[in-house]
């Protein structure tokens, strides 16, 4: 049975990109964001590299950034009946635990999780501030290595007595791929890569369908259950 409800960020339940959002804010153009992106990606430059860029041009452009002029600068377009749907799975599992596992920036990620009213948010990618609360950059916590949502998540998991096999997780990119296998119980979405699709146990259409989703995964679940259990106590009798 799911317990806990991990969610991505940026285009799995909001339509737009928080990183576009707030580098668009902080002064770097379209193509100029591109370039950065594409020159991490072809290795000429380090992720780290590539952050340190990026939040040296956010400084550059503007003074005084704080933790609230993020969280002013970021208003996503979240997708159409996300809270609608969210509900819809409280009312069906409940106690279900729900939040946010994500890449984008934890300012962005904690703003979400306030506005969609959830349980929890972890970003791989942490925004750093320093003793006067102004912002100093980015600090990777996994992203690169993709190992960070696991880890973040089975820490807290763990924490609420909730085992990995009871955890699910909804994504649309190649980081979600570490989520998807730790779990066993990785959501994708039609329009997806193959490469992504394939790693996932269910997809769907749009993200209104992750109710029916919950329910396909805890129905595969039980099944897979009930074929290992006479194995599992016939080896384990006295």
């Amino acid at each position: 049975m799911i317990k806990l409800l991990s969610l991505d960020l940026d285009k799995t339940i909001t339509e737009s990109n928080s990183w576009e959002i707030l580098n668009t804010h902080f002064g770097i153009s379209e193509e100029d964001d591109k370039k950065m992106y594409y020159d991490f990606m072809s290795q000429k430059i380090s992720y780290k590299e590539w952050l340190d860029k990026l939040a040296d041009i956010w400084k550059e452009n503007k003074e005084h950034i704080t933790k609230q002029s993020i969280m002013d600068a970021y208003n996503p377009i979240y997708k159409k009946d996300i809270i609608n749907t969210i509900k819809q799975i409280r009312l069906e599992n409940p106690g279900i635990i729900i939040g946010i596992t994500t890449g984008a920036p934890s300012v962005a990620a904690e703003k979400s999780m306030h506005d969609l009213n959830l349980d929890f948010v972890f970003s791989t990618n942490h925004v750093d501030f320093n003793e006067n609360a102004e912002f100093t950059g980015f600090i990777d916590l996994g992203d690169e290595t993709l190992s960070g949502k696991p880890n973040l998540l089975s820490i807290f998991a763990k924490e609420k007595g909730v085992f990995f096999h009871e955890c699910m997780h909804v994504g649309d990119s190649r980081n979600d791929i570490q989520l998807f296998r730790s779990t066993g119980n990785g959501v994708s979405f039609k329009w997806c890569k193959e490469d992504i699709k394939n790693e996932a146990k269910v997809i769907i259409e749009e993200i209104q369908d992750l109710p029916e989703a919950i329910k396909q995964i805890n129905e595969i679940n039980y099944k897979n259950y009930q074929l290992i259990y006479p194995y599992i106590k016939t080896n384990t009798s006295i």
